[in-house]
């Protein structure tokens, strides 16, 4: 049988490109449990320390757009933010998700943006929807030496083959919009979104900007 293909969500954001870019947020309290217990107490530690750390997403200097997918190239451990519009079509589709949790902008260096009041931003949750699996992958542990093996270059790579985790398509449950099962319960992150062309499809009809999907590998 033929597998549906998969792909993981992501932003197109290159370093100079036309869009807004967040490049971390700050603490708002009761509003980060999207983060695991200990991303929380890490990240709050690191907000306190920076004293001058508003509550909220922070948008560097570039970029003259505001964006449906806004880059994080910061820290909390979310790849991106996305609109309200985004909620919206996927609501509208009936494409099911775990939670949308409302983050606002509230600092904005670029000049051409502090005048165009931002679009209601949101991390985006999904339930899981498939688990881990592990395949055979050759990895490199080392280089060669000088005068070890005289039928290889010196300097050449020592790889050995070695598990590596890996999505099991196996184990997919059909849903449109996922995230997988992570091997440390405790830990579990929802934010790190895969989907199927039920998404991808919505994303072209609706011209989400900044939307990037890269097909999956899977086992």
């Amino acid at each position: 049988m033929k597998r549906t293909k998969l792909y993981k969500l992501d932003h197109e954001s290159i370093w100079r490109g036309p869009y807004a870019r967040a490049v971390g947020m700050g603490w708002i309290e009761g509003e980060m449990d999207f983060l695991s217990r200990f991303q929380q107490k890490d990240f709050k530690e690191f907000c306190d320390i920076r004293k001058n750390c508003s509550s909220g997403i922070h948008v560097d200097d570039v970029g003259r757009e505001w964006p449906d997918f806004l880059a994080n190239w910061g820290a909390a451990s979310v790849p991106f933010f996305v609109s309200e519009r985004v909620i919206q079509n996927l609501q509208d589709e009936e494409i099911l998700f775990r939670r949308a949790i409302e983050i606002p902008v509230t600092s904005i260096e670029s000049s051409a943006l502090k005048n165009i009041p931002p679009p209601k931003y949101y991390v985006l949750e999904a339930e899981i929807g498939m688990e881990m699996g592990e395949e055979m992958r050759f990895v490199p542990i080392g280089y060669l030496q000088p005068g070890k093996l005289a039928s290889i270059p010196a300097g050449g790579i020592i790889e050995q083959e070695q598990p590596h985790p890996c999505p099991a398509y196996s184990t997919w449950n059909g849903s449109p919009l996922f995230t997988e099962k992570s091997p440390d319960v405790e830990n579990q992150e929802y934010t790190r979104l895969y989907c199927d062309h039920r998404v991808t499809f919505l994303a072209m009809k609706e011209k989400w900007t900044n939307f990037k999907a890269a097909e999956l590998r899977v086992i």
